[in-house]
This record gives C-alpha cells, structure tokens and sequence, in this order.
C-alpha cells in the first residue's frame, strides 16, 4: 500500500516534470532557432546547415532548463497534494515524514544521475556535431553581403553598392575595385544578376561603364 502511495506522487511528479520541460524546451528553442537564422542571413550557411544545427542545440538547451523544471515540479504536486488535502492519507497510512522526504531524494538522487550524463555525454556529443556542420559548411558569402541601397564593404578593397534588388535580380550597381596597387577602378552596370554556377555563385552584369 505505502509504495502504491510513493507510486502515484512520483508518477504525477514525472507527469508535470515531463509536460512542462518539453513545452519549456521547445518555446525557448524557438526564439533561439530564430537568432540562428544569421547563419544564413549574415554568414551564407544553407538552410540544410541552420535546421541541423538547431535541432542539434535541443539537448544542450533542454539541459539547462530540467534543474528549475525539477524542483517546480516537486513543489506543484507538493502544493496540489496538499491543497486537496491528499497528504493526509500518507499520514493515515502510517507513513512518516522523514520516510516521505527520503524517497524525495531518493527520486532526486535518480534525476541527478540523468543531468549528468545527459550534461557531461550527450550534450557535448550533440555541440561538436552541430559545430562540425557549421565548419564543414560550403560558405557562400556573396548573397548575403548584397544589400539594396547600402554601400557594403566588407570585402577587403571591394565597395558594392546596389540600387535595387529582386531575388536574384541586381539594377544600378556600382563596384569600386581597389585590389591593384595605386590603381582604383570603378564599375557601373546597369543591371546585374547573380548566378550560380559549380555550386558557387558569380555576379553577371550587363550594360557596363568601366572608369579607372
């Protein structure tokens, strides 16, 4: 009868434990996976590389949050307990206090067992595989330095300046070449448009003025 009673406070623990780091997990794993997105906006990673690294970053941010959602749990089901006044039948059943405390830690020792495996294994395995995409990845910085009205020079010697842009589709663009030694030229073209040729991407322009 008494391991019935330890039974079901431990499995109504689990239940909310197990709810609400799944829906705590997923909600902060989104508004990370939405800060990711600079891998393909700013760093010119394919989408392939962004999903695999997010979904690779769900252990580590599921381990930071299980020791709050931990301790919550207990305490939710401690105050439901007791709110419905179901703590009695465990006094009633002659079950003692410090019986009660002692398969809490009992339960906690467990948990802590889990945290630290899935800390010191799992989610160090998970970040050197999501890492590992993102130094693997075929970087294709061009697309994503292109930006409609703004000078970009990040470009060491190469100032870009596009008037107008649709999708891959370039209008007014300017380039100032600064590469060559006491030599700059400058390049106009009326229309543009990106290219992607043996899986790298190259700038095609049409009606060109050259002035050096």
């Amino acid at each position: 009868m008494k391991k019935l009673i330890f039974s079901k406070f431990l499995i109504d623990s689990f239940q909310f434990f197990l709810m609400i780091s799944i829906t705590a997990t997923l909600i902060v794993w989104i508004i990370q996976a939405v800060n990711y997105l600079d891998f393909v906006t700013e760093d010119g990673h394919n989408f392939k590389v962004y999903i695999l690294y997010a979904i690779l970053n769900f252990p580590k941010i599921f381990s930071r949050l299980l020791p709050f959602i931990f301790f919550i749990s207990l305490f939710y089901t401690l105050i439901k307990y007791e709110n419905k006044n179901e703590l009695i039948i465990y006094w009633i059943n002659g079950i003692k206090k410090i019986s009660f405390i002692n398969n809490i830690v009992y339960f906690s020792f467990i948990y802590l067992i889990f945290q630290i495996l899935l800390t010191s294994y799992f989610v160090p395995k998970f970040q050197d595989q999501a890492r590992s995409y993102i130094r693997n990845s075929n970087v294709d910085f061009f697309p994503s330095l292109i930006k409609e009205k703004k000078f970009i020079d990040t470009v060491s010697d190469l100032t870009i300046f596009i008037g107008k842009k649709k999708k891959n589709y370039l209008e007014n663009i300017y380039l100032k070449d600064s590469t060559k030694l006491d030599q700059i030229q400058i390049i106009i073209a009326k229309n543009g448009l990106i290219k992607k040729k043996n899986s790298f991407k190259k700038l095609l322009l049409a009606n060109v003025t050259f002035n050096v």
